[in-house]
């Protein structure tokens, strides 16, 4: 995995097929956004939140909600959400994270992995989904 540090809130990740994620925090707001932009196989999600983990820490930022916006996602991710929701989710909790829009994406498979996140959702994180990711951020503030 490749990672392009733009700045001190930006980054871009890469994988062998190509770009994947672009990661945008607002330490003002407490918020990141995700924008996956391909599929990534299971190592590489978890390579690219540890990734981003070590940015925040770095960089001192406290993240209370994120954007996850899906809606360039194709296929299944069954094997992502058991670590989500049993490994990564409960420790960014703990943190202070409580809150995520998800922007779904228009690939049934993607649909019904995140369908299964959302049913084996952490106790003390609040979720709302969303066609928009406008409409996602609008949530977000008022949280």
């Amino acid at each position: 995995m490749e990672v392009k540090i733009q700045d001190d809130t930006t980054l871009d990740l890469f994988q062998n097929t190509g770009h994947f994620l672009s990661v945008k925090i607002f330490p003002e707001k407490e918020m990141i956004e995700y924008h996956w932009t391909s599929f990534a196989p299971f190592e590489t999600l978890v390579e690219a939140y540890l990734v981003v983990g070590r940015f925040l820490r770095q960089h001192h930022y406290t993240i209370a909600k994120g954007l996850n916006d899906l809606s360039q996602t194709e296929g299944s991710f069954d094997e992502h959400n058991e670590w989500m929701t049993k490994v990564y989710l409960p420790k960014a909790i703990e943190r202070g994270y409580r809150c995520t829009a998800f922007v779904k994406s228009a690939d049934l498979f993607a649909q019904l992995a995140l369908d299964f996140f959302l049913d084996n959702n952490p106790e003390g994180h609040t979720f709302e989904v969303f066609e928009d990711a406008e409409e996602a951020k609008k949530w977000l503030e008022n949280q």
